[in-house]
């Protein structure tokens, strides 16, 4: 396991690389000039030219990627150009409420998507069964802002049960706010995971140890839980992955809506303010981070599935 943890290290390196490069060069195509837009029409020619040189924004683009590059390696992700602070300390200030909103919206997404799943596998062809396929396929062609905008006009505005932004709550509406951003979230991936639940059990509920299982008069619920759930894990540790790596950097749109200060709103006032230094080391971040989750992720799959290990020792 060591071993397969080291090499996929490795392996993310390049993966990191890739990723600044691409960015780097993407956010530079962006129409505006960031400096302009830094010091405002009110600027002289002087002004932003000595801001220019002092920070090599006037220098070869190759040799600006190249340096971005090396402090990047350092750990150094440079100042914001809009406000001059840190970009890792704006980034830390920001993860708490990001990391906060993503776990919450994938344990309501595995809640949900999990039990739904097994419902739906054990009654297959049922009037449940269908209802659960047709609510999954709704959710999951519905943008998030779009079921968002929803919560916030119904709850927020109307029923006035949950504050319309997550700016500047009072500590006794923290998680109050919390609640529509984690619906927002959580059920269009609680859709995804029940399809897979669904499938997987189906598949394990048809092999013949279920029904040795059944014959030798054990629980219904722990054939359920014990035997068919765990050897089913496997698909779902995926989707769940997949999906915790994937708010995690495209909680964009749901914390925009919300107007909740995490990093995907961070990312959006960046690019709106062509901050480059800002978007490039939130990417960066956010990059590493996803490579992290992944490889949690790879390393689940041995505990919960021996023969993984068995294979993974024989090589």
């Amino acid at each position: 396991m060591k071993r397969y943890i080291l090499k996929r290290l490795l392996f993310a390196i390049p993966t990191i690389l890739g990723s600044m490069i691409v960015v780097f060069l993407i956010i530079r195509s962006i129409p505006g000039d960031p400096v302009t837009m830094k010091f405002g029409k009110s600027a002289t020619v002087q002004e932003i030219e000595e801001y220019r040189e002092e920070h090599g924004y006037n220098r070869p683009m190759a040799v600006q990627l190249v340096d971005s590059v090396f402090d990047t390696l350092r750990g150094d992700l440079g100042y914001s150009m809009a406000n001059n602070q840190p970009v890792f300390g704006m980034i830390l200030d920001c993860l708490p409420n990001t990391l906060e909103l993503t776990i919450f919206g994938v344990l309501l997404a595995i809640v949900l998507g999990v039990t739904s799943g097994i419902f739906a596998a054990l009654y297959r062809g049922s009037i449940f069964d269908m209802a659960i396929l047709s609510l999954n396929t709704l959710l999951m062609s519905m943008p998030s802002f779009f079921l968002g905008l929803i919560l916030i006009i119904v709850f927020g505005v109307q029923l006035k049960l949950i504050p319309v932004i997550g700016l500047n709550l009072a500590p006794e509406e923290h998680f109050l706010g919390l609640i529509g951003p984690v619906i927002t979230v959580g059920l269009g991936s609680a859709a995804s995971i029940a399809r897979t639940t669904r499938t997987s059990m189906l598949k394990i509920l048809g092999n013949d140890f279920i029904k040795v299982c059944k014959s030798k008069g054990i629980a219904k619920s722990a054939i359920i839980l014990k035997h068919a759930l765990r050897n089913a894990l496997t698909p779902i540790i995926t989707v769940v992955g997949g999906t915790f790596a994937a708010y995690l950097g495209g909680a964009v749109v749901t914390e925009t809506v919300f107007a909740r200060p995490g990093i995907g709103k961070l990312l959006v006032d960046a690019i709106n303010a062509r901050d480059y230094t800002v978007i490039q080391g939130t990417a960066v971040f956010l990059a590493v981070f996803m490579i992290l989750v992944i490889l949690v992720t790879d390393i689940l799959y041995g505990v919960f599935d021996p023969r993984i290990r068995v294979q993974d020792s024989a090589k």
